[in-house]
This record gives structure tokens, sequence and C-alpha cells, in this order.
């Protein structure tokens, strides 16, 4: 194939926080971009690359906290907690401003959205006190009063008819009935939850104890407040969560040690698997019910199957400390992130493990704002604010590999995304001043399937020295692009291995500074290399070494659009829409048609369920009579090996209009 390779090299930032990374001349949308940056004194842990995200400026700072943000009205607004200002931020979707700021109780920490998105309740630890905010209008209408400083742990019945919070430092909880604030029963469960999830049908919560003397279960009934215990089990350690399968007949919890399943027909253990020993920090179920991911501290998530008596699939999976997960609408993917920073956010597909990481400032919660889970909101510690993530693989940088260093040797990070909309320039901010260099690349044809990395890292300290790469197998010309990235220090200069050249337009020869700063490189395999072997490539001087081996395959970029945006249904009936794809750049490929959420009473069917790029598919919108009349947007998904992309179609939901009875004529006798 005929592949436009281009590169831009950016010299070392000496001993600085930042580095500007500039754009190769001419890259145009749908591209496959490498950036490669190699990083001394320090493993390059923390660092950001913007603008990748939008970030919304909010007042305050603050701890973290489970649910500090959550997206209402239809995803029209976010609102975000303000730990240190007594107040929760309102922020305006449609263009991220910060449109006004809500006076709440002493450090809100923690957010509760009704299921009709009219209220939010708002849990102020240190000010023993619930603010209850009308979404309307944006003011406090109701100001709840509890006995105690409430805790991390709460829930919201399904119905949206009780909460229940745990305490900070004793056993009793606070039944909360919403329709009048009134706290109804004060449950004793043993010991401040670390955990709490309400029963599908409304009836009941469930919680699990922190205190690492207390183990099990305990179940508090929503219409009197009594408590009752699940028996078996095993005490292991302080609990890190609680989760309910989707009809409600199993209740699993996670401590140091193992994961343990409780059946809540009998009230009784079920069984446990131990995938580590170490600390428990965090765990979820997917939506379908099949997997737990649970993360531990200073250790890999463990990744379980919950059928029969529960099995390990692994406990090797990204990332490393995970504190907090959030499935995409469909379960196909989970979000985790991690407490350490330099590991950012990372997106696990659930079925394999599979991650696609991301480096960013810490956060501390996540949210949706659309039922495709393709738009990711964010909140970050301390007072940067919200951080707007596209999802799809056009909108972030995807870390590829990491090759580890420290204060002596050189570390290396290499990221992926699909050119769109590029700036000229990124800006790479790192967590301390460290010497460093980058080198992008870009790749004509739409290269757009995430890419194979052999990584390495190896320190030698000689005039001239040899550095192999691991190989990555067969490979053929006219499967897609075999790329070489290196990094050398100290006055290195290069040669191309056997086989390999350097883009058009490229300067990968460099030279670096005697500070100690790095040099990027970058070579491609030539059209007529058909087997890769181990890469070899001299370097001159050459201090230390590390580097990626990468393979990306050839892929395709398409558009999707209907020929009626917006439907209007009476119920009981059904309307079409077309809906178009169309080949901007690359190949065409397999797109699966699907649909997010849809609102209770419609039904969606595509016909054909896929088509080649390029063809169009008959989208069939079903509404009965059980809709709720009104307007609803339902996005329409799009999937293809190369990417992944949405559009919503809006249905306005009507009552059937009542049919007109004409009286018969009257009849007189007359002619």
């Amino acid at each position: 194939m005929t592949v436009g390779f281009r590169s831009a090299k950016n010299n070392a930032a000496s001993n600085a926080s930042t580095l500007t990374n500039t754009m190769p001349a001419g890259v145009a949308d749908g591209d496959a971009l490498l950036l490669a940056l190699s990083m001394r004194g320090g493993t390059g842990s923390g660092c950001m690359i913007e603008p990748v995200v939008v970030c919304a400026a909010t007042s305050g700072g603050g701890s973290v906290s489970h649910k500090r943000i959550v997206s209402a009205q239809n995803g029209a607004y976010l609102y975000r907690s303000n730990y240190e200002d007594a107040q929760v931020a309102v922020v305006r979707t449609s263009d991220f401003v910060n449109t006004t700021d809500i006076t709440v109780g002493t450090n809100p920490a923690w957010l509760f959205l009704s299921p009709d998105e009219a209220n939010i309740y708002c849990f102020n630890m240190y000010g023993s006190s619930v603010s209850v905010i009308r979404t309307s209008d944006k003011t406090v209408v109701q100001t709840i009063s509890l006995s105690e400083h409430p805790y991390r742990d709460a829930a919201m019945t399904p119905d949206g008819a009780y909460l229940l919070c745990g305490h900070v430092t004793t056993g009793l909880t606070s039944l909360i009935r919403t329709s009048d604030g009134t706290v109804t029963y004060q449950p004793n469960v043993g010991s401040s939850p670390s955990g709490v999830v309400a029963s599908p049908d409304s009836q009941y919560f469930y919680t699990s104890p922190r205190s690492a003397s207390l183990y099990g279960i305990s179940r508090v009934k929503v219409s009197d407040g009594t408590v009752t215990q699940f028996t078996g089990g095993s005490a292991s350690g302080t609990a890190a969560g609680v989760a309910i399968s989707s009809d409600g007949a199993y209740v699993y919890t996670a401590s140091s040690g193992r994961v343990q399943k409780w059946d809540t027909s009998t009230l009784a253990f079920h069984s446990y698997v131990v995938p580590r020993i170490e600390v428990v920090t965090a765990m979820a179920l997917s939506p379908d019910d099949s997997t737990i991911f649970v993360g531990y501290i200073d250790a890999l998530t463990a990744k379980i199957s919950t059928a029969g008596s529960m099995s390990v699939d692994s406990t090797s999976f990204q990332p490393l400390y995970a504190m907090n997960f959030l499935f995409t609408p469909t379960g196909d993917y989970v979000w985790a992130r991690s407490a350490y920073g330099g590991q950012g956010s990372v997106r696990v597909k659930v079925s394999d493990g599979s991650s696609r990481g991301r480096a960013t400032w810490a956060t501390d919660s996540f949210c949706w704002n659309n039922s495709s889970g393709s738009l990711l909101y964010a909140n970050t510690n301390g007072a940067r604010g919200i951080m707007k993530i596209e999802t799809t693989d056009e909108g972030v940088w995807w870390r590829v590999g990491r090759s580890d260093g420290d204060a002596t040797t050189l570390a290396q990070e290499l990221f992926w995304r699909r050119a769109l909309s590029e700036p000229a320039s990124y800006t790479i901010t790192f967590n301390a001043s460290i010497y460093a260099s980058s080198e992008t690349a870009a790749f004509t044809t739409a290269a757009a399937h995430f890419p194979t990395s052999q990584e390495w890292s190896q320190q030698i300290n000689s005039s001239s020295t040899t550095i192999s790469a691991a190989a990555l197998g067969t490979w053929s010309s006219t499967d897609g692009y075999d790329v070489f990235f290196g990094g050398t220090a100290y006055q290195t200069t290069t040669t191309p291995p056997t086989n390999y050249t350097e883009p058009a337009n490229g300067d990968s020869q460099t030279t670096g500074t005697s500070s100690g700063a790095s040099t990027e490189v970058a070579y491609r395999a030539l059209t007529g290399v058909t087997t890769v072997g181990a890469l070899t490539a001299t370097a001159v001087n050459a201090a230390i070494n590390v580097g990626h081996h990468i393979f990306l395959t050839d892929g395709g970029l398409f558009s999707l659009a209907f020929t009626l945006p917006d439907l209007q249904i009476d119920k009981g009936t059904q309307a079409d829409t077309s809906g178009s794809t169309t080949l901007v750049s690359g190949n065409t490929e397999t797109i699966e048609m699907s649909n997010g959420v849809t609102p209770a009473g419609v039904t969606i069917q595509f016909d054909p369920t896929s088509v080649t790029t390029g063809n169009s598919t008959t989208i069939t919108v079903a509404v009965d009579n059980t809709a709720t009349e009104g307007d609803s947007n339902i996005e329409i998904i799009a999937t293809a090996p190369s990417m992944v992309t949405s559009k919503p179609v809006k249905v306005k939901k009507r009552n059937a209009p009542t049919p007109v009875r004409v009286p018969p004529f009257p009849f007189n006798g007359g002619i």
C-alpha cells in the first residue's frame, strides 16, 4: 500500500515541567497518530496531554468522595459538589460554563439524583445534613437534619422514595423518606457501612460493615427499618464495597483476601473466591451480572466470573490501585480510575480485560451524559474542575504502553489517537520537572486500529551500542504498518535499523544535549519487509535506551447521518428513518448497528443490523400505549473494528388523536 508517514520532532525540555508537542505538517482527519514521549529523571507518571479534554473551572476543591458529580435535566447540566466552599457548582454542558453556585451545608460531599431528575440530594459531611436541590430552578428547597455526620456510603431506592446513609463513627444509619425529608428510622447495622445498595424492588437496603472485626451482610427493611443479619461467610478484614444483581437474587461483598457471594432468598452465605490477599479498595458488578472487578492497594485489578460458585478470571488487569469503577451503559467496557495520578483513568474491555489507558490528572468520580457511553464527565481532585472526555477513539490520546525508568534511566510512554480537527500543537504537562523529548508520527489512509505494542527498556553505557527489540511475529506489508520508536540520551545519534527508514520530512537524527535530555527516533518498515524479526539500532555515545515496537493494521473512518433526525410518533404506531454511513477515509468495514437506552414503551429495530461502510439501514421506532408522552433523545450507535460513533434520534411521543364522532343526518320524513 502507499503510505504517507510524517513526523515532527520536539527537542528536550531542559529540566522543565512542560513540553510543547508540535504536530506534523499536513495531518488530515482519519490519520493515525502515534506520540512517543521519552523522559529522564522520573517515570513520566502524571503527564497530561492538552488540549484533549475541555475543563470547566469551578470554584472550590476538596477531598475524594464517591459521587461528587451528576448529570441532570437530560444531560443539559452537571452538578459538582465543592467540598471546601459549601457549594454545589452548576455547569451548562452546551458551552461548559459554570452558570451558578448553590450554597448548601458544610463540606458537601456526594450527590444523588432522583429518578425523575427533579431533585438532587447533597450529603453535607460535616454539616450533619442533606440539602435537597430542585433542578428546575436550582435552589435548595429543604435541609434534612441528621443526628451524626453522614459518611460517603449511601444509596437510593430505584423508585426514589427512600435514601439510606451511613454515619462516620457508629453503626447507626439514617433511613430518609424523600417525599417529606423525614428520617423514619435509624437502623443499627453494627458498623459504619463500607457500601450500601438497594434491592431492585425498592423494598430493602443491603450494607457491608467497615469494621475488620465484623463480617457479613445486614439487610434493612424499608417499611419498618428492621435489620436482618446474613449468616455464614468468613471474617477477612475491612470490607470495601457491596453490589447486588439486577434481579436481586445475590449480593456480593469484597474485603481483604476474598470476594463473597450471598443468597438473598435464604439470607445465607453462598460461596467465595480469593483473588488476592491485599487490601480491597473498590469493587463493581457488570450490568449483565456476569463479571466483578475488584481494585487493591498497590496491586493490579482482579476480574471475577460470578457464575455458580464464582471463579477468578485474572488478577493482572489495569489499573493499579483502582478506586472507582463505572461501566458503560452497554456493559462492554468499564472505566476505572487509579489512586496514582500517573495511572490516570483506564478503559477496560469486560470480555477480555484489554485496556486503553490515558494520562490525565487524578479524578475522583465519573458520570455519563448520554446513553451510548461515548461522552464521559470526570470530576478532578482539587480545584481543577470537571473534565469532558470523548471516549470514542477520535476523542482521546490512548496510552499504548510504557517502559518505566527512574532517576538515572530513561522512561518512555507511547500514545495513539485517530486525527480529528487536530491543533497545531499539544502541551504536555509533567508532575515534576524532568528532561523530556517527544516525536509525533502521522500515518495516512486511516490506520485506525488500536496498535499492538512490544515494549522494552535497556540501560547501556558505552560509546557505541546495539539496541534489540523483541519481535511481534509475522507481518505482511499489506497488513498495515510496522514502526520502531526509540529514545536515547547524551548527544546520541542513530541510524535506521536494517529494512527500516526514517519518515519523510522527519528529523529523528536530531542530536540531544550533554545535560542528559533524550532524543526521540521513529522508523517505519519498508514496503518490502514481509517478516519482522528482532530490530537492531546502533547508537553512538548512547547511555540510556528504551523503545516500543508498534504494529498497526489498516482501518477506516466513516460518518453517520439520518434522513429524519426528528420523529413524531403517536402511541400505538411506529415510524422509520434511514441511517446512512459514508466513508470519510481509509477502507470500508462491517458496521454493527445498535441503540442506547430507550424509554419505557419504546423499541427500536434495525434492518439490516449490520452494513458495509457506504450503505444504509432502516431504523424502525415503535411506541406502544404504555409510553409516557414527551420528547426523548435515543442514541443510535455504529460500531466498526476501527471506530465507534453515535448520534441521537429525537423521538416525540404523542397521544393518539381522539376520533371526531359525526352524528347521523336527521330524518324528518320529507323527501
